[in-house]
């Protein structure tokens, strides 16, 4: 079986299943249309959102997925995926080309860091010339709203933050000078003036693994910087041209990427995403209902005859 789509939402029943008297997300609406295997979950607790529990359930539910070449986790409300599975796959083998199979683990990247307060040897993360990466396209600074690799590649990731931050209840807000970590609550909110997010462990982590300091048994991070796979739209949104045939292209690289997201600053941009969708596909039925009433058979489920690409 090839790939399993995740997403977190502490709205959906024990099941999977999207709440009827809810409109249903971009997500869920492309995922159907498209014919991608797409799994809600939550925490069996879990009755308001918070940050760390949609981390918390990941690292439950990948020990799980063991028959699938790849998992994807998606951010629920902000993003919809334009490509079928064969074309996932496809680019996906691209950017993990010479890694093996369990060897590294795709993020998209932004152009806008976020959190922006973490600090490394006493600068600013985000500075241009600093301890990040660089990237030759405007897209640099990961973000874990999408992600893309082997069950057990994601879950090695995360099992390394884990042991080394206290991910995902803890991540650095700081790097000091002689290496030691300031571990910080992550915040249950979303906003920045709530807290630390648990992005800023994906950020720490690309950070030590560009400067050698990761054990050799962690995965390796893979950036899309050109917008191959994912493309967050945050203050690159002008740079995007809406095709007729239901595909964006990010100008910069000319890239066609699967999945579009409107993080950030683009968070308007959704309902954008949801006109140019029905206007391409014309109006559609959505069903809310989990393929299955067990919210862990699906996982194991036979795979279901997949459509052709759109052009």
């Amino acid at each position: 079986m090839s790939l399993i789509s995740l997403s977190y939402d502490n709205r959906v029943d024990a099941t999977g299943n999207w709440p009827r008297h809810l409109a249903p997300p971009a997500l869920l609406l492309a995922a159907q249309q498209l014919g991608l295997q797409l799994r809600f979950g939550k925490l069996e607790a879990a009755e308001r959102f918070s940050v760390p529990d949609r981390m918390r359930w990941l690292l439950q539910t990948l020990p799980l997925l063991s028959a699938w070449q790849l998992a994807a986790f998606f951010d629920a409300t902000d993003l919809m995926p334009l490509c079928g599975e064969t074309e996932f796959v496809a680019k996906a083998s691209q950017l993990l080309g010479g890694y093996g199979k369990d060897g590294a683990v795709i993020i998209s990247a932004e152009a806008w860091m976020w959190p922006r307060g973490i600090t490394y040897h006493g600068s600013h993360l985000f500075r241009a010339g600093g301890a990040y990466p660089e990237s030759v396209t405007p897209l640099r600074y990961v973000n874990v709203g999408s992600l893309l690799g082997s069950p057990a590649a994601v879950l090695a990731v995360m099992r390394c933050m884990e042991q080394r931050y206290g991910f995902p209840q803890t991540c650095p807000s700081a790097v000091n000078t002689n290496g030691s970590l300031v571990l910080t609550p992550v915040a249950g909110a979303l906003s920045e003036q709530s807290g630390l997010n648990e992005q800023a462990c994906w950020h720490v982590y690309l950070v030590e693994q560009a400067k050698g300091l990761l054990p050799a048994s962690c995965p390796r991070l893979v950036p899309d910087t050109r917008g191959d796979l994912f493309l967050p739209l945050s203050k690159v949104a002008d740079d995007v041209q809406w095709r007729a045939d239901g595909r964006v292209v990010y100008a910069p690289t000319q890239a066609t990427p699967c999945v579009i997201h409107a993080n950030g600053a683009s968070k308007w941009m959704v309902l954008v995403m949801e006109e140019w969708w029905r206007n391409v596909h014309g109006p559609r039925n959505v069903s809310c209902r989990s393929p299955s009433a067990s919210p862990i058979a699906p996982l194991h489920a036979p795979p279901f005859a997949f459509p052709a690409l759109g052009g």
